[in-house]
C-alpha cells in the first residue's frame, strides 16, 4: 500500500506495467468491434497516440503499449456505456488474430503444448495478467491474476483475457472448449452477467478466489488433428526470436524511458526540458522521437498522471492537494479539472465511492 509521501522505486523493474509493449493488432481488433457497436474510430482512438492511418497501413503495424490500449478501451466504454466490451473484444481475439503465435499454436502436437507456447511469449499476445495453467485431478485450470492496471477497466480486461483464451483454445481444438466452471475474483456481478453463458456456454461464479477457466485435463494431452510437430518447432523458434527482439526493444524505447522517469518522480521529470536532460538529448530531439512513434510528451504525461492519481486515491491517505503536488500540478484546481476530464468524476467523489464500495463488501 502506498504510504503518505510515497516514493516509488523503479530500480528493479524493467518498466511501468502500463508501458508494457504489445502488438498494434489488439487496438485494430478493438476498433473493428467499436465499429460494429456504432462507435466511430476517431472517438475510440482519441488521445491514444494511434491513428486510423496506422491501422489501415500494413507496414505501420508496429508495437504500441498497454497505455495506448487502455485509452482505447476507456474511450469505447465512455462512448457506449456497455460493460460487455471486454467480452466482445476477447471473442474477436481468436486464434487467427494472433499472427505467427496463433499459427504456431494451431499446429502444436497437443493443446497443452499450444498453451505453453502462449504462456512462454506474453509480448505476442494480450497480457494484462500473470497467466498460469495447472491440473487439479480431472480438471485443468487456466488462471489470470496480478492485475495492476486501471481499476475502472478491471472487468473489461478480465473479460477480454478469459474470452480470448476460450477462443484460442477452441480454435486449437477445432471445436468449442468444454468449460466446466468459470470463476471471477471481483465481487460485484456485472450488468452483462447473462452474456457469460452465451460466450463460454457456462454460467459464471463471482466473488471467487481467482479468475479461471476449468476444463477437462484430458484435453491437454489428446493429439490434435492439425498437428505438425516439425513445423510447430520451427514456428515456435520464430516466435522466440520475435519475442526476444521485442523484449530488448522495450528497454530502449523512448516512451518506455519517459514513463519510467515519470514513475520515479513526476514532480522532478514532469517537464519536457527535465525529461530530455535526463535522457541526454535536447527537448527538440525528444519531441521529434515521440512524434515518430505517434505520441507526445504531454500525452504521456497525462497517461502517467491519470494512472498514478487512480492509485493514490485508491491506496493512499494523501489529501487531494498532496496528490496534486505529487503529480506535479502547481494548483489543486488544475488537478481537479484534469481528473474530471479523465474520469467524468471529481477526485473526492471517486475516492468516496471506492470507500463506500469497500465498506459494503466488508
Amino acid at each position: 500500500m502506498i504510504q503518505k509521501k510515497p516514493h516509488i522505486h523503479v530500480a528493479h523493474e524493467i518498466m511501468s506495467p502500463t508501458n508494457a509493449p504489445t502488438p498494434l493488432q489488439t487496438i485494430s481488433t478493438a476498433i473493428a468491434v467499436a465499429n460494429k457497436m456504432g462507435i466511430p474510430a476517431h472517438i475510440a482512438l482519441a488521445n491514444s497516440g494511434v491513428t486510423l492511418e496506422d491501422l489501415q497501413t500494413p507496414e505501420k503495424m508496429k508495437m504500441v503499449t498497454h497505455a495506448h490500449e487502455l485509452t482505447v478501451f476507456s474511450n469505447m466504454l465512455a462512448a457506449c456505456g456497455d460493460t460487455s466490451i471486454g467480452l466482445r473484444i476477447g471473442q474477436a481475439l481468436d486464434i487467427y488474430a494472433y499472427g505467427i503465435l496463433g499459427a504456431a499454436m494451431l499446429i502444436a502436437p497437443t493443446l497443452g503444448e499450444a498453451l505453453q507456447c502462449l504462456l512462454d511469449f506474453p509480448l505476442l499476445q494480450v497480457s494484462y495478467f500473470k497467466q498460469t495453467l495447472r491440473v487439479e485431478g480431472a480438471m485443468a485450470v487456466a488462471t489470470a491474476s496480478g492485475y495492476r492496471y486501471r481499476p475502472d477497466l478491471t472487468v473489461v480486461n478480465t473479460d477480454m483475457c478469459l474470452a480470448s483464451w476460450y477462443m484460442q483454445m477452441s480454435g486449437v481444438l477445432g471445436e468449442p472448449l468444454d468449460v466446466k466452471r468459470l470463476t471471477f475474483a471481483y465481487k460485484e456481478r456485472p450488468t452483462h452477467e447473462t452474456l457469460y453463458s452465451n460466450v463460454f456456454d457456462c454460467n459464471a461464479d463471482f466473488n471467487s478466489l481467482e479468475n479461471a477457466i476449468y476444463f477437462p485435463a484430458k484435453l491437454l494431452t489428446a493429439p490434435l488433428r492439425r498437428s505438425n510437430p516439425t513445423q510447430y518447432h520451427m514456428m515456435r523458434g520464430y516466435c522466440e526470436h520475435i519475442h526476444r527482439e521485442w523484449a530488448a526493444q522495450q528497454i530502449h524505447d523512448v516512451t518506455t524511458q519517459i514513463l519510467l522517469l515519470f514513475r520515479s518522480s513526476l514532480h522532478r521529470y514532469g517537464s519536457l526540458n527535465a525529461a530530455a536532460q535526463a535522457l541526454h538529448m535536447s527537448p527538440k530531439t525528444l519531441s521529434r522521437r515521440l512524434r515518430h512513434v505517434n505520441s507526445s510528451f504531454q500525452n504521456l504525461l497525462d497517461h502517467a498522471r491519470r494512472d498514478l492519481a487512480l492509485e493514490y486515491l485508491a491506496h493512499s491517505t494523501l489529501s487531494i492537494g498532496e496528490i496534486a503536488q505529487e503529480l506535479g500540478y502547481a494548483e489543486t484546481t488544475c488537478f481537479r479539472r484534469a481528473f474530471l476530464r479523465w474520469t467524468g468524476q471529481s477526485p473526492i467523489y471517486y475516492r468516496e465511492r471506492l470507500r463506500k464500495e469497500k465498506s459494503h463488501k466488508l
